[in-house]
């Protein structure tokens, strides 16, 4: 509670508050108490470098990847935060119906979550492929090979791994968690998980996650409609220069 008046008090004292998503500006307005006129909304932006890749084959071949898996991507802290222990869960369901995934997990690797995985879900681990903090440039081609891209966050602000994806105009799955619900809309540019009810050890929402993965990898349609869907989205909102544009404006206007 002493941390909440502290970040209050510092927001009344700065001429302007910058939030990235229509949800922390709700929280700031609501929790905080700031005047709205006192806020701007300006989500990140990221310039484009699609990875271009002539022979997918080939450069899965070059990741030691066989031909017949299907790739699921997570990108970022393994936590509960990022809901991750809820995507293993989920992964595991999605298993018995399609046996021919694999789940790489690009992030830091925390020594409590693979005891988690040993302990709880020691059937599956060969199944899943953890390829540590790598720079941008090797996770690109990941993008590039991946079949799916899941961002399982209970909460976010506007994610960069979420824009990242879009680029490469990856099929996405994310959660309805704050700053991400903001980001997509379902089967639009992503399939939306609800997370629903926390207090049965978000049962609800791994239920949700694999239907959500079944419905994606069923459907070939459906990917190529959210694939095409997400790099409009990027490009329309999610470009540098947009945000370049709103924060030039934004010093304009406090002269």
């Amino acid at each position: 509670y002493r941390y909440f008046l502290e970040e209050r008090r510092m927001y009344n004292l700065v001429d302007r508050v910058v939030c990235l998503s229509e949800s922390t500006f709700k929280i700031l307005t609501d929790i905080y108490k700031i005047s709205p006129n006192k806020i701007s909304i300006i989500a990140n932006g990221i310039r484009a470098r699609k990875l271009k890749v002539h022979d997918i084959d080939k450069l899965r071949s070059q990741l030691f990847l066989p031909e017949r898996e299907i790739i699921l991507l997570y990108v970022g802290r393994v936590s509960e935060q990022k809901g991750f222990f809820i995507l293993i869960r989920a992964f595991e369901e999605a298993l018995k119906k399609h046996s021919d995934l694999r789940l790489i997990i690009a992030g830091s690797l925390e020594e409590d979550a693979f005891k988690y995985i040993s302990k709880k879900h020691q059937f599956i681990i060969s199944k899943i492929t953890f390829i540590g903090f790598i720079s941008r440039k090797k996770l690109f081609k990941w993008y590039a090979v991946a079949d799916i891209g899941i961002i399982p966050s209970l909460y976010e602000q506007c994610s960069y791994v979420a824009i990242e994806m879009m680029i490469q105009g990856l099929p996405i799955i994310t959660s309805d968690g704050l700053g991400l619900r903001d980001m997509f809309q379902d089967g639009e540019n992503s399939l939306v998980d609800k997370i629903g009810n926390p207090v049965d050890n978000y049962r609800e929402y791994k239920t949700n996650l694999t239907d959500c993965i079944n419905r994606l990898l069923d459907s070939k349609e459906l990917k190529e409609k959210i694939s095409s869907n997400v790099i409009d989205t990027f490009k329309g909102k999610y470009q540098y220069y947009h945000m370049r544009r709103q924060y030039k404006n934004l010093m304009k206007e406090l002269g």
